[in-house]
């Protein structure tokens, strides 16, 4: 009969605070600023699968010439408050450590947990995110190049085709998420040039 141990357990409030230090540091698409760690609009304490995410629009119409003529006034416009529907990602993944391979490896296993934790949720968090802005997109933005099961190498016409996806919103993009086919294509025709920030 099997009996579950201290050593097979990871105490929650130890882990936890391992892992948060490091998770959002490690989070590609927290630091390339596509995603933000921000916890202080969302209370998910209430559980669901949905979070209610208020936004305001975005500013728009002509602007005024200003006149002083006797009756002129300006025109004031309104901003109107919209919610976004957010997903809460139920995820979850245990390990275990018996007392006695941390005897035979004379290393501590649970240690070892710990100190990759934030790497292995990182790395989660990126393909979670990922796999929501594929389903959150309209099909009329998604560009597919690929040629059914034969990996097609990627070229700047298919850069610009997407980016020609937004509209008159293309000259605000700013990031790119690709494959790491694409990136050793687009690197291989010198379209990706690594700079330094001061």
């Amino acid at each position: 009969m099997a009996t579950t141990r201290i050593a097979d357990l990871i105490i929650p409030e130890v882990v936890s605070e391992i892992a948060s230090a490091v998770i959002v540091d490690k989070t590609a698409l927290v630091k390339s600023g596509v995603a933000t760690a921000d916890y202080n609009n969302v209370n998910i304490k209430e559980g669901g699968n949905f979070i209610k995410v208020p936004f305001w629009t975005e500013l728009t119409g002509d602007d005024e010439v200003i006149s002083d003529a006797e009756n002129w006034r300006l025109e004031t416009e309104k901003i109107t408050q919209y919610e976004d529907i957010g997903v809460i990602c139920h995820r979850a993944k245990a390990w275990s450590s018996a007392e006695l391979a941390a005897i035979v490896s004379n290393s501590d296993p649970m240690k070892a947990i710990g100190e990759q934790l934030g790497n292995y949720w990182a790395k989660r968090y990126d393909a979670a995110l990922i796999s929501v802005l594929k389903g959150a997109l309209p099909q009329s933005h998604i560009l597919d190049k690929t040629d059914g099961n034969t990996p097609k190498t990627a070229t700047i016409n298919d850069l610009i085709d997407a980016m020609g996806l937004l509209g008159d919103n293309a000259n605000e993009f700013t990031t790119i998420i690709m494959h790491s086919k694409v990136f050793a294509d687009f690197l291989k025709e010198g379209l990706i040039k690594y700079g330094q920030t001061n």
